[in-house]
């Protein structure tokens, strides 16, 4: 199916503001790790910055949104349900946790926290459910 050129454009703009929704999960994430390893642990840990997980964010930040098109997360987001749309992506978080997992492994990365990659994917996770939905809403009109 030929996408018409609003169609493409709005494709397209949702894909950016995605990218910018994950890489506002992972700083939000990052916000949040002092207070959960106070909370999980019996002490602190070591306060980082957003920069020790650049290497994650350089991967996760533009794959994300195209991981999510092959699985057509971006299309008909009129007569979607959320079952659907939580379906797309649970299969694009797990293809992009592995790619994440393969890359620590086997380029011997370190300097990333696991606790911020774990949050950081849950919220990225929460934050794109909540933004495809508000899309659906505000389509339906």
């Amino acid at each position: 199916m030929v996408l018409d050129h609003k169609e493409a454009i709005s494709s397209q703009l949702l894909q950016l503001l995605d990218a910018v929704l994950v890489w506002f999960s992972f700083w939000l994430a990052m916000w949040f790790r002092m207070p959960l390893l106070e909370l999980l642990t019996s002490g602190g840990g070591e306060k980082m910055a957003l920069s020790t997980l650049s290497w994650a964010l350089y991967v996760v930040v533009p794959f994300t949104p195209l991981v999510l098109e092959v699985f057509g997360f971006y299309k008909s987001p009129r007569t979607k349900t959320s079952l659907q749309s939580f379906s797309q992506l649970i299969k694009a978080q797990a293809i992009m946790v592995l790619v994440i997992g393969m890359l620590s492994v086997f380029a011997k990365l370190d300097g990333a926290s696991c606790l911020t990659l774990g949050v950081g994917g849950l919220l990225t996770l929460v934050v794109l459910m909540t933004r495809d939905r508000a899309v659906q809403a505000l389509a339906k009109g």
